[in-house]
């Protein structure tokens, strides 16, 4: 057989294959809301909170990020996070897990699940982007 063979055939295996799941309480309409806080992971060293920062920005909201202990009084939900690294040839984010709590109460209203198990996960904001994106879709410009 031929030796072009085998590589052509491990590249599925490579791919791998990612999910992403959203859930959302009934009658909740993240996008009604405008002031975000992204609390800062701990164990974080990558700076995932400051992506989640910055695509909530883009996408028209007032967001800020770090230690819950510096959570504006205007915030309105809190989006908390882990990570999860791993390394193969590479150092890449595998899953992401996001939650959206009421900054008031503490109530969780939605989360979001991002499993990529390959090699060609990579970017941080590949992770961050289309969880965020599936979450606060249809973002309004006042609360409703």
């Amino acid at each position: 057989m031929n030796k072009a063979f085998w590589p052509i055939l491990l590249i599925p295996l490579l791919a791998g294959c990612s999910h992403l799941a959203t859930r959302t309480l009934p009658a909740t309409r993240l996008s009604s809301y405008q002031n975000v806080f992204v609390e800062h992971e701990l164990s974080d060293g990558r700076g995932v909170d400051q992506f989640i920062m910055r695509k909530l920005q883009s996408m028209g909201y007032t967001a800020s990020a770090g230690p819950l202990t510096m959570k504006p009084v205007e915030a309105e939900l809190v989006v908390s996070y882990q990570d999860f690294w791993t390394f193969d040839f590479t150092t890449y984010m595998e899953e992401l897990n996001i939650q959206v709590r009421d900054a008031r109460n503490g109530r969780e209203l939605a989360i979001g699940r991002y499993f990529h198990p390959s090699i060609t996960g990579g970017w941080t904001s590949d992770m961050v982007d289309p969880i965020i994106e599936k979450l606060f879709k249809g973002k309004t410009t006042s609360k409703g």
